[in-house]
């Protein structure tokens, strides 16, 4: 997930027009709370008295839909009696509404009712699905670890109406504490991400085909195409023109290449392509096919 979700952002944002919308990264996920104890360490007075601790076996369970923001440590969450598709648009609406001029890419799980075809998400919102049983990689179980640990240690309730009272109660707690829930929850390849989604901006300048409202962006198919059957110098030289209009932000280049597994020569070589990208701009220099670098 930390190697692909990188690209998994790209393809995502690059089927949407953002209208100049920031976007924002959130993970989802729901937990249930119920009347049944979890038993866990505590602090007792000297010399000896050894706490005792009730225990609770009914099964009666409110759920809880949340979404947290890592970068910004902010904390969305529904509380309902159910957990299903009806539930899950609900939910997806409360967000949408509390973020309307964001574009909010959502990670979660492959629960049933995040794939149901009458799920109705918002414009704003595109959902991105976890790897299969890998509920680790998902920072909003920090959350439900957290908000277990300091709010429903050791306590039995009598009735399913104090469960979600005390809910009510350490949900907007833990809401507020944007330090807390971004200690939790900011891993260092979540910060890592780029979400300036500046390849959106480039579209229009790289003369993108549009249709319906919304510009293109050539698969990698296409661009390998235009790569095996362009002039090396026509290439070359219109690379040259976008290097006069648009590189003069860059202090820094990055140079690499990249042998073109399907691009063969008159003589039946592979081929290559040496690329030459900005650091500050990310934009591309120029690139120039050759015979294959050994």
């Amino acid at each position: 997930m930390e190697k692909k979700l990188p690209e998994t952002l790209a393809a995502a944002l690059n089927q949407v027009d953002l209208r100049r919308r920031s976007v924002r990264l959130m993970f989802q996920d729901e937990a249930r709370f119920g009347r049944m104890a979890r038993p866990r360490r505590c602090w007792a007075p000297l010399p000896s008295w050894r706490p005792v601790m009730l225990n609770g076996y009914e099964r009666q369970f409110v759920y809880v839909y949340g979404a947290v923001s890592p970068l910004q440590g902010d904390l969305d969450w529904m509380l309902c009696g159910e957990m299903n598709a009806v539930r899950m648009g609900e939910f997806l609406g409360q967000v949408s509404g509390a973020h309307p001029d964001e574009f909010i890419v959502m990670v979660l799980d492959g629960a049933s009712s995040h794939k149901a075809k009458d799920l109705g998400v918002p414009e704003n919102i595109r959902l991105v699905p976890l790897p299969a049983y890998a509920p680790e990689l998902n920072p909003q179980e920090h959350v439900w670890d957290e908000l277990r640990e300091k709010e429903f240690p050791n306590r039995v309730f009598n009735h399913l109406d104090a469960v979600i009272a005390q809910l009510r109660t350490g949900l907007p707690r833990l809401a507020e504490d944007h330090d807390r829930v971004r200690s939790l929850t900011a891993w260092p390849w979540i910060v890592s991400l780029n979400l300036t989604a500046s390849w959106n901006k480039a579209r229009p300048r790289l003369r993108c085909r549009r249709y319906h409202g919304r510009y293109l962006v050539p698969s990698e198919s296409i661009v390998r195409n235009v790569l095996i059957r362009v002039d090396p110098l026509d290439l070359d030289r219109a690379l040259q023109r976008w290097n006069q209009a648009f590189g003069q932000d860059d202090t820094t280049l990055a140079i690499d290449g990249k042998t073109m597994c399907n691009a063969l020569d008159a003589q039946g070589h592979q081929t290559h392509v040496m690329s030459v990208l900005g650091h500050q701009s990310k934009a591309c220099y120029t690139q120039k096919k050759s015979a294959a670098c050994h």
